[in-house]
C-alpha cells in the first residue's frame, strides 16, 4: 500500500495554515465549511458518482476543467479529468472524456483538518489515486493550482505514479506578494503567461528553468474596439478581498465607493460585476443592480473594465476592451501599465478616471500573444516536450504554518 508519510501529510495543509497565519479569515472559511465539509463530497458522490476511470491511459490528466479551450483542442484519447466537483464530471461525461472523481480524497481531507483524526483514510485515498494514475512513462498531471489540499494530494499521488506535474498559471501574481502565497512551489513546473510573470516568480526564488512561458490559457472572444464617447458602458469587476483581512475589505470598499461616485457624477453608465466568491456579501446592494453574467458576457456587453488587481483586466485587454487598473499599494499590487496589461490610475487621485473611460484606447501589448485553441494546444505540447527533468529545484520559502500534529 502506498502511504503519504508524515512530511507529505503535513504539506497537504501547509498553504492554508501559512495563509491563515496572516489572513485570519482563510482558516475560518475552511473550517466553517466551505471547501472541506465532510458531508459535501459524500453527497456529491451519491449524486454524481458517474466516472470512467481511465486516468492511467491518458497522456494529460487535468485536475478540473478550468482550461476548457486547451482540453478540447487536444486529442480526446490523450486527455482525462480528475473531478474535484460534480460539474467537472458532468463536463467530462458530456464530452466523452475519461474521468474519475476525487470525492474520496476530499472526504478524507475533511476528516483530517485541522487535526489528523483519521490519517488512515488519507492513506487509503492516496493509495487509490496512485493506482489509478500509474501507467506508461511520459505522462503529465496538469493543475490550476498546487496550493490547496485536494490538488496537493493528487499531485503527490501523480508523482508517486511516475508522472510529471505541471501547474498552469491561472491568475496574475504580484512582485510585492509574499513568496509563500503564490502557486508553483510544489509542482515540478509552473507554466507562466509571459516574461514579466516569469520574472515575478523567479524573483521569489523559483528556478527560471522550471518556469516555461506558455501564454494566456484561453482566447477571449475578440470584440471590435470601442469608439470614444459617452455611449461607453463601464463594468467594475469585484474581487474577494472581504474573505481575507477586515483591513483589506475596508480599503477595497472605500475604493469602490470612490470609483462609483466619480463615474456616476460624470454621467457614465457603470455596473458592478461581483466576483463569484463575493456572493452574499453585505455591501453588494450599495452599487445598484449587479451584473451576474459570465466573463465572456461581460466583455461582450461592456466597453470598459475596471478592477484593482484582477486578471480580468488582462482578459479585457486581450479581448480588445479598455482595461483600467485602480492601483493601491495596500494590495501589494504591481502597476499593470508597466507590464502592458491595462491602463493604471492611482486610487489616491481618480481625477482622470472618467476621461480614461471616455477616451482611452485598448492597451496594445505585442508581448501578449492571442493564441487560438489549436495554437494553444500545439504550444502546450511543444512546451511540455521540452521540459528538463534535471532542472534545478526551487528554493522554497520558509513556511509560515504553525507546527501541527501529523499522527
Amino acid at each position: 500500500m502506498h502511504r503519504l508519510g508524515d512530511d507529505r501529510r503535513r504539506e497537504l495543509f501547509d498553504y492554508w495554515f501559512s495563509r491563515g497565519a496572516g489572513d485570519t479569515r482563510v482558516l475560518t472559511r475552511a473550517t466553517r465549511g466551505g471547501p472541506l465539509r465532510v458531508w459535501v463530497p459524500m453527497l456529491e458522490r451519491y449524486v454524481w458518482g458517474c466516472e470512467t476511470p481511465k486516468l492511467a491511459t491518458a497522456r494529460y490528466v487535468f485536475s478540473g476543467h478550468k482550461y476548457q479551450q486547451l482540453i478540447e483542442a487536444l486529442p480526446i484519447e490523450q486527455v482525462a479529468l480528475a473531478g474535484i466537483r460534480p460539474a467537472h464530471l458532468r463536463y467530462a461525461r458530456e464530452r466523452g472524456i475519461a474521468a474519475q472523481s476525487l470525492f474520496e480524497g476530499r472526504s478524507a481531507l475533511a476528516r483530517n483538518f485541522p487535526e489528523p483524526r483519521r490519517p488512515e483514510q488519507l492513506d487509503r485515498a492516496f493509495d487509490a489515486l496512485v493506482k489509478a494514475l500509474s501507467g506508461e512513462p511520459g505522462r503529465f498531471l496538469v493543475l490550476q493550482t498546487d496550493s490547496n489540499p485536494i490538488n496537493r494530494l493528487l499531485l503527490f499521488a501523480a508523482r508517486e505514479a511516475g508522472m510529471c506535474t505541471v501547474c498552469i498559471q491561472h491568475g496574475i501574481f504580484q512582485s510585492g506578494s509574499p513568496p509563500h502565497i503564490v502557486d508553483g512551489w510544489t509542482a515540478d513546473y509552473m507554466l507562466v503567461y509571459d516574461r514579466y510573470q516569469r520574472a515575478v516568480f523567479a524573483d521569489k526564488g523559483m528556478a527560471p528553468e522550471r518556469l516555461p512561458v506558455l501564454g494566456f490559457h484561453e482566447r477571449p472572444a475578440a470584440e471590435p474596439p470601442p469608439p470614444p464617447g459617452p455611449a461607453r458602458r463601464v463594468c467594475v469587476m469585484g474581487q474577494p478581498w472581504a474573505n481575507f483581512h477586515s483591513d483589506l475589505e475596508a480599503r477595497y470598499l472605500a475604493i469602490l465607493r470612490s470609483v462609483f461616485g466619480d463615474l456616476r457624477a460624470a454621467g457614465l453608465d457603470v455596473v458592478f460585476k461581483p466576483h463569484p466568491r463575493e456572493k452574499g456579501q453585505h455591501y453588494l446592494g450599495e452599487f445598484g443592480e449587479c451584473f451576474e453574467g459570465s466573463m465572456s458576457e461581460a466583455l461582450a456587453r461592456f466597453e470598459v473594465c475596471i478592477s484593482i488587481t484582477s486578471t480580468a483586466l488582462l482578459e479585457a485587454t486581450l479581448a480588445g476592451r479598455v482595461a483600467i487598473q485602480i492601483h493601491d499599494e495596500v494590495f501589494d499590487a504591481d502597476r499593470f501599465d508597466e507590464a502592458g496589461y491595462a491602463h493604471t490610475i492611482d486610487a489616491a487621485d481618480l481625477t482622470g478616471l472618467s476621461a480614461l473611460c471616455l477616451e482611452a484606447a485598448p492597451v496594445d501589448n505585442p508581448d501578449l500573444e492571442l493564441l487560438s485553441p489549436p495554437e494553444l494546444a500545439a504550444r502546450f505540447v511543444e512546451v511540455l516536450g521540452k521540459l528538463d527533468p534535471n532542472a534545478p529545484p526551487h528554493r522554497k520559502p520558509a513556511s509560515r504554518a504553525p507546527a501541527i500534529r501529523v499522527g
